[in-house]
């Protein structure tokens, strides 16, 4: 279960339905059942890009998925598009178009501006946003630094985090005082992430020095 799908199930949880109203398009596999259940109740409408009836389209010819994305967008007719990590799809950023009128194309950052892309779909792509939300300072300056993103156009949210209540009974637990402490840390290592060699970054930008093969800050 991935930090964009939990982060946009929160929020639509607590969204106001009488301020906005969601429409839901699925771009790529099914939504698990963990979200299925907020995600019908609080949308508008949800609908998915690949898939009709139940039944999957083919890839090829490309125009098949095209026209049933385009077709959804204008069905929903919304003010606002906003594109979840996806930097450099420009069959996506173009949606906003197929409104009447046109659109504010958003984009949230949170980690595709570290994958490898085609600097002139990127380029392309950012022309096509009214707007930039990154999760943090290290992605807008990687959107600066790496695919020349104008600082004027990108804004830094932070994730909201609701932490659970602790358990009732619940003692806080001591730690050592002898001796390192150790932390554990769950991270992902895909080979998108991958980073070539070491890439220097200047000094104040918020990044510091990518080395290995997923390396990310913020």
């Amino acid at each position: 279960v991935g930090g964009i799908e939990c982060l946009f199930a929160g929020y639509l949880k607590v969204s106001s339905p009488e301020r906005l109203e969601h429409h839901v398009l699925v771009t790529r596999r099914p939504m698990i059942p963990l979200f299925q259940d907020v995600v019908r109740e609080k949308a508008a409408s949800v609908r998915m890009a690949k898939y009709v009836g139940g039944v999957k389209l083919p890839s090829w010819p490309r125009f098949v998925r095209r026209r049933r994305l385009m077709a959804a967008a204008r069905r929903a007719q919304p003010h606002v598009v906003l594109l979840y990590n996806c930097l450099g799809n420009l069959l996506r950023a173009r949606m906003a178009r197929q409104t009447a009128p046109p659109a504010v194309n958003v984009y949230y950052e949170r980690g595709s501006a570290w994958a490898r892309h085609n600097k002139h779909a990127v380029a392309r792509f950012l022309y096509e946003m009214d707007g930039v939300i990154c999760n943090s300072r290290a992605a807008k300056r990687m959107l600066e630094l790496g695919w020349d993103c104008v600082s004027d156009l990108a804004t830094v949210c932070h994730n909201g985090l609701r932490l659970p209540a602790p358990p009732e009974g619940s003692v806080p637990k001591r730690l050592p005082s002898k001796g390192p402490l150790r932390l554990g840390f769950d991270i992902v290592s895909t080979p998108w992430r991958i980073v070539d060699g070491v890439v220097p970054v200047p000094t104040g930008s918020g990044l510091g020095v990518a080395l290995g093969d997923d390396w990310r800050s913020g």
